[in-house]
Formats: structure tokens, C-alpha cells, sequence
């Protein structure tokens, strides 16, 4: 530990064949002690990592929790995928260079949901595409790390990809990221700067436009938010439209006319436009 070396005891294949499960406790190892691994042991993790498929999915979820949560995750990360481990125990799910992924996933801040790591782990191997954000879903609910996690991360993984092209229009932005919590958006968009930054030592302008952009929104009296809109069912009801189908088409139009600057989202404004419609 003094030397910070991570070492199997005694035959490193021996340990790793009475249980393949250790590879990835070498990494978390690694990463929680910010040691490097001894190269018997690498070589050792390398000729078994493909075992690492045949072991139960639900073990492998809190190993890579401890991974991406350690503050040396990019150590842990670059013997996750450097070893073969990550395509064992995900091979529907991008490959991608180990040292650019530990520092992705490194480069988002604590500050944001595991998830948001678990999305930049994916996201660095397909930057410009949906991120394996469906596929991560379906893997992080076989790891056991629950379906809200893995929804989050996938949705994560999902919108940075998009924000790779986002509308050049303030309404078509403002409907792609009004689907999502604000926390989500900014998870997003972290990950979308780490992954950048891990490739090519800086963000790309596009997301820092795309970030300025979204601020620019906050701070404006757009409803990006079906709930944002500044009135509701009860309110079209009190103008005599009846609860149904229709009253919800209505607040979808009136939404996409007030995110489109058609009509300011005030009540009275959006009621005269309910009335004209109607």
C-alpha cells in the first residue's frame, strides 16, 4: 500500500481463475488507492478478462460503482478498458481509448449523479451519435444499479450526443432540452465538455455556445416545460373547454406557440389564444 502497488497474492492467473470477479476489484483498488497496477497482475487481468462474462451481471454493477465514484476513477477506468474487462462484461457497448475514457470520466465533476459518469464512459467511445445510451440502459439494469439510475445515465448519454447538433433555432433547442430535468442538461453538458476535453484538451466552442445558449433560455420567460406554461387545465376550464383529449392537444399548442414567441406566456395572453383556437 506504502508503495501504492496494486498485486494479486501469490500466482496473479491462480486468483483470477478461483475468481474473475477480482479483475474488477483491481481496478476499484486502483482507482479508490490512485496505485498502479504491478505488471504480472495486468498481464494476468488481460489473459482472464473474457471470463468476466460468464459471471453473474448483478456482481459487476457495485464494482464499477466503486470504480467511477473513486476519486482516482480514471485510474480505474483505463485498467477497466486496458485490461479487456469493459468489453467482457459490456461488449454491445463502445470500446473506446482507455486513457481519453479515465479522463472523460474523471473530467465530470462529483458534483453531478454518478450516472453522469457512467454516461461519459459510453459517450467518449460514440461522441457524435446516440451514445449506446439505449444499450447502457438495458447494461446498467443487468448490473443491478436499478432502472431510475440507468434511465438517468442513458437519457444523459442521449441529450450530449444530440447537443453535438443541436438546433440552430431557440424554439427547437428549447424543445430538446425541455423534454429533460434542468439537471439533466447541465449533466449533459458537462459531459459533453469532459469528453471533448479528453480528447482534444479543450471543449469544443459549439458546447460552450450550446451552454451559453441554454442559459440564455433560463433566463428568459420561455416555458421549456409543458409545466412551465403559465396556465393549465383548470384554467382552460374556466373558459368553458371540457377536460379530454382536446383540452391536451390545446396545451400542446399553446406550449409550441409560446416556446416559438407567438404569444408571451401570461395567462391572459395564453387564454385569448385558447379562445381564438377553440
Amino acid at each position: 500500500l506504502a508503495a501504492h502497488r496494486i498485486r494479486a497474492v501469490g500466482n496473479p492467473g491462480a486468483r483470477f481463475a478461483e475468481d474473475h470477479l477480482r479483475i474488477l476489484r483491481a481496478c476499484r483498488f486502483a482507482a479508490r488507492l490512485h496505485a498502479t497496477i504491478d505488471t504480472a497482475t495486468a498481464a494476468a487481468m488481460s489473459a482472464h478478462a473474457g471470463s468476466l462474462a460468464r459471471i453473474a451481471a448483478e456482481r459487476v454493477g457495485p464494482e464499477l460503482v466503486g470504480i467511477l465514484a473513486s476519486p482516482g476513477a480514471a485510474i480505474g477506468v483505463e485498467a477497466l478498458i486496458g485490461s479487456g474487462a469493459w468489453h467482457a462484461i459490456a461488449p454491445e457497448l463502445p470500446v473506446p481509448v482507455a486513457d481519453v475514457a479515465g479522463r472523460a470520466v474523471a473530467g465530470v465533476p462529483r458534483t453531478h449523479s454518478l450516472a453522469a459518469r457512467f454516461a461519459a464512459l459510453v459517450l467518449v467511445g460514440e461522441p457524435d451519435h446516440d451514445g449506446g445510451a439505449g444499450q447502457l440502459r438495458v447494461r446498467m439494469v443487468r448490473w443491478g444499479l436499478g432502472g431510475e439510475m440507468a434511465a438517468v445515465a442513458g437519457g444523459i448519454a442521449a441529450l450530449a450526443a444530440a447537443l453535438a447538433s443541436p438546433p440552430a433555432d431557440e424554439a427547437g433547442l428549447a424543445q430538446l432540452v425541455g423534454r429533460h430535468p434542468r439537471s439533466m442538461v447541465h449533466a449533459a453538458i458537462a459531459v459533453r465538455r469532459a469528453v471533448e476535453t479528453a480528447q482534444r484538451g479543450h471543449p469544443a466552442r459549439s458546447t460552450d455556445t450550446v451552454a451559453a445558449r441554454y442559459g440564455a433560455l433560463l433566463r428568459s420567460n420561455l416555458p421549456l416545460r409543458l409545466a412551465d406554461l403559465a396556465i393549465d387545465g383548470d384554467d382552460l376550464a374556466g373558459i368553458g373547454i371540457r377536460p379530454g383529449p382536446a383540452m391536451g392537444r390545446l396545451l400542446v399548442t399553446l406550449h409550441a406557440a409560446a416556446l416559438a414567441r407567438r404569444v408571451r406566456n401570461e395567462r391572459s395572453a395564453l387564454l385569448r389564444e385558447a379562445c381564438r383556437i377553440a
